[in-house]
């Protein structure tokens, strides 16, 4: 080892298991879409129900990896224990509203009468489960296990690309990209992100960071 490692470390970790599940879990939902299309069932009650608890079961098995992530790193390095677990819950705290979103979208996609209020009471139980994780966590009574190694590597493989916007240095070499932002989608994003912030006890110096 020739360096210490730092929080900025933990969170690099903590956000590749994450992001790993989010990804898993769209292509689930994607499946569970597809499925029931192919039966000519549409964007049905039962599907919605089966996303929404596809969601709950991607974000309680991502809380129980962070939470072996931070169990791992308390044991084999000598970070604070405190910033160490305020850094997991602001990563959770952004996982959560990605789970949220995902489950969510397809509140737009189906017209029965009290979907709405179904999958926003469906929503409220992410925040409950976080905050009985992280309290069991602390007490001692919730010990997860410790997740795999985080893999980071630097390669890119890819199969087929038109217009890319990747490019291999070079000398002289220059490169343009264009984005369409949706504006109200990134101030509602913003909005949730700084309520989940201001709701998670967080030190100042971790909402800094």
């Amino acid at each position: 080892m020739f360096a210490e490692p730092t929080i900025n470390d933990f969170r690099v970790n903590i956000r590749w298991h994450l992001t790993k599940a989010l990804t898993n879990a769209r292509t689930r939902v994607n499946q569970i879409g597809a499925e029931h299309a192919q039966r000519g069932l549409g964007m049905s009650g039962n599907v919605v129900a089966a996303i929404c608890t596809e969601m709950q079961n991607t974000f309680e098995g991502g809380v129980a990896t962070a939470l072996g992530e931070l169990k791992r790193v308390i044991r084999t390095t000598k970070l604070d224990r405190d910033e160490l677990r305020q850094a997991a819950v602001l990563c959770l705290e952004e996982f959560k509203i990605s789970c949220k979103a995902i489950a969510g979208d397809y509140n737009n996609f189906c017209s029965l009468p009290g979907i709405g209020d179904y999958i926003d009471g469906r929503l409220r139980e992410f925040d409950e489960v976080l905050k009985f994780k992280i309290r069991q966590f602390d007490v001692g009574f919730f010990d997860p296990q410790e997740p795999e190694v985080p893999q980071m590597s630097n390669t890119i493989n890819i199969g087929s690309m038109t217009e890319s916007a990747i490019q291999q240095g070079s000398p002289n070499a220059t490169q343009t990209v264009q984005f369409t932002l949706n504006i109200e989608a990134t101030k509602n994003a913003l909005a949730a992100f700084d309520t989940a912030i201001q709701g998670a006890n967080l030190s100042e110096e971790n909402v800094r960071a």
